[in-house]
């Protein structure tokens, strides 16, 4: 379940921030996204990065804790991890054990699962001794523990999980619907699901029926806006890739060609050539302008390939959220707007995608949070 990540939390990164190495739209070695040191702090398996349900989370002395949309501290910083509320739960961590809290605070599941997942869809999938079940918002097993892995948990009515060494998905009974015939599986996004058999992913939608071929080396979940998939399709063209620049030795690794294809598979985009991209959301796309062969600069591209927001950017975030884009210049990281305006100044050393009205900012490598005035509703501390 962990290597489509390697593309996207990997990347999705993600849906976070990057500067992505590249050579152009031509064939492509695959690549991955690094993170800059302050983003080190963040939970990997984080799924947001702002606001959710009116609470943001917060570190202090090592603690996490949460604050309110005024920038009170409302649950006092007391755990070692904490991720985003969801279905009125956030699950946290005590000595190596997580459980969950409600707004106020109070553990109404104590921490006893050795791993568990946000709650989605009114379950959360956690993992007793070796197998994974889902819980309710009370902690009552809603499915008992038989799955030997599982994605993210419940979304549109389905989950992904592991049994036999394959992967297929349950409803919410935990009858399988789609039964396990998988190599790796992810959640349904608008109505279709990635798949892996081998080397490949396909997609499939909710009855199990593959809408498109086994034939993409990596791919991204559908996103909303506009309903596009990325995708990453093998080409007969190959690169040397090192295992260090000052050896000789490596590896031969196939090309790949990115493009965005709709629910039904059908190609709807093709980057410009020279132009490497993100992934869309709010119409607009992240794109990395090196039509010279060299990097000229970071900008946001719509479904038709015009550039919204011009490359004059040192780097950009993948993703454009709740009317803004963070941007790098002159080594420091803002805000623009549609029109390509900056409406935040650059002035963070980090700035991540709006979220719930907010957005997470580091400053002297830790976070604080902004408003979309670029004011400080919690200021950066360790």
């Amino acid at each position: 379940m962990q290597d489509i990540q390697q593309t996207v939390s990997g990347m999705l990164l993600a849906m976070l921030l990057l500067t992505m190495g590249c050579n152009g739209n031509k064939d492509r070695p695959p690549r991955t996204a690094t993170f800059p040191k302050a983003s080190q702090r963040m939970d990997p398996n984080d799924q947001t990065f702002g606001f959710s349900e009116g609470l943001g989370r917060v570190e202090l002395g090592g603690k996490r804790g949460f604050i309110d949309k005024t920038g009170r501290l409302v649950i006092q910083p007391q755990f070692e991890k904490a991720w985003d509320f969801s279905c009125g739960r956030a699950m946290i961590e005590k000595d190596g054990k997580r459980g969950y809290i409600d707004p106020t605070g109070r553990p109404v599941i104590e921490p006893r699962f050795p791993d568990a997942r946000s709650f989605s869809e009114g379950l959360a999938g956690v993992r007793k001794d070796a197998l994974w079940g889902f819980i309710d918002p009370s902690g009552k097993f809603a499915i008992l523990p038989k799955f030997e892995d599982m994605d993210r948990g419940f979304s549109e009515g389905l989950a992904a999980v592991g049994a036999d060494g394959l992967y297929g998905f349950i409803d919410k009974t935990g009858k399988f619907v789609v039964k396990p015939r998988y190599d790796n599986a992810t959640n349904m996004l608008r109505g279709r699901a990635a798949v892996r058999k081998g080397k490949y992913w396909a997609y499939i939608n909710k009855e199990g029926k593959e809408v498109t071929p086994f034939i993409f080396a990596s791919t991204v979940g559908f996103g909303k806006d506009p309903c596009v998939a990325y995708v990453n399709i093998p080409t007969a063209s190959t690169w040397f890739m090192p295992n260090d620049p000052n050896d000789k030795t490596g590896t031969i690794a196939l090309g790949v060609k990115t493009c965005f294809i709709d629910p039904n598979g059908k190609i709807v985009f093709n980057p410009p050539p020279g132009v490497d991209v993100g992934f869309f959301n709010e119409g607009l796309c992240m794109a990395i302008d090196r039509t010279s062969g060299q990097f000229l600069g970071c900008g946001y591209m719509d479904l038709s390939g015009k550039w919204v927001v011009k490359p004059q950017y040192e780097a950009a975030s993948l993703m454009f959220s709740e009317g803004m884009g963070a941007v790098k210049l002159e080594g420091r990281w803002g805000y623009v707007n549609r029109s390509g305006t900056m409406v935040i100044k650059p002035s963070f050393e980090l700035a991540l995608p709006f979220q719930g009205g907010f957005a997470r900012v580091a400053v002297k490598g830790s976070w604080g949070y902004i408003d979309p005035n670029g004011n400080l509703v919690w200021k950066p501390t360790r």
